[in-house]
Order: C-alpha cells, then sequence, then structure tokens
C-alpha cells in the first residue's frame, strides 16, 4: 500500500486515513449488530441505540469526503473522487436491488443491509483506482 501512496498529497493521506477508520469502526460496529440480532431481540431501546451507533462511522466518512473535497485543489481529482463516489452508490444500490430480488422469491435471507456501508466504501475505492488508471 505504500507504493499507492507515494503520489498523495498530505490532504489526501490524511483524509484516506480517516476514511479507513471509519470503514474499520462500520465493520465493528456491523459485527457487533450482527452478534447482538443473533442473540435475541433486543429491546427497542438497545435497538434504536445500535441504530444511532452505526449511522456515527456513515456521517463521520461523510463528513471528512466533504471536508476532503472542498480543501482539494486540483479539480481533476475532485471530479474523480465524485465520479468514484457516485459508482460506490451504484454497487451499494445494485447489491440491494439485487439482495431484495432474491429476498422475495427465496426462503434464504441475506443480510446485504447491514453491509451497505462496507460495500460503498469498497466500490468507491476500487472505481477511484480504476478511473485513475483510466485518465493516466
Amino acid at each position: 500500500m505504500s507504493h499507492c501512496n507515494k503520489t498523495m498529497t498530505s490532504i489526501q493521506r490524511r483524509s484516506l486515513q480517516k476514511a479507513g477508520g471509519a470503514m474499520g469502526l462500520t465493520v465493528a460496529v456491523t459485527t457487533g449488530s450482527r452478534m447482538l440480532a443473533e442473540r435475541g431481540h433486543p429491546s427497542a431501546p438497545v435497538a434504536i441505540a445500535v441504530a444511532l451507533i452505526s449511522l456515527l462511522p456513515i456521517v463521520y466518512v461523510i463528513a471528512v469526503a466533504a471536508k476532503y473535497l472542498a480543501s482539494e485543489q486540483d479539480e481533476f481529482i475532485r471530479m474523480l473522487v465524485v465520479r468514484a463516489m457516485l459508482w460506490g452508490f451504484a454497487v451499494t444500490m445494485a447489491g440491494d436491488a439485487i439482495v431484495g430480488f432474491v429476498s422475495e422469491f427465496s426462503p434464504m435471507h441475506l443480510p446485504l443491509s447491514l453491509l451497505n456501508a462496507d460495500l460503498f466504501f469498497a466500490g468507491t475505492g476500487i472505481a477511484f483506482r480504476l478511473l485513475q488508471r483510466r485518465y493516466r
């Protein structure tokens, strides 16, 4: 990964580190909420608290992305980041559509809704690298 960071500016590196931390927090919260749900049905206040806690890393990464986009001087890089985020959103929506369709016609339960943020972050990161490679 150090090869990827050679051409990054300090604001890009810091934003990526913050987004990576938020992604790790999202995975931890997703895993914890899944384990809580498997133990039994939590009470309404606990379910609301878990839902609010799972929202925090997502709001944080959106704030990091907004701050990064506002401070990025290179308009081309800014456009690539926005396009990558759109692709990440598209991958997430496509995954939800597939899971929704499979859930309607199959007794199999697929917990993709818990992984939406993870899928968005991964899709955005992969799309950014592909877009970056395309324009080299």
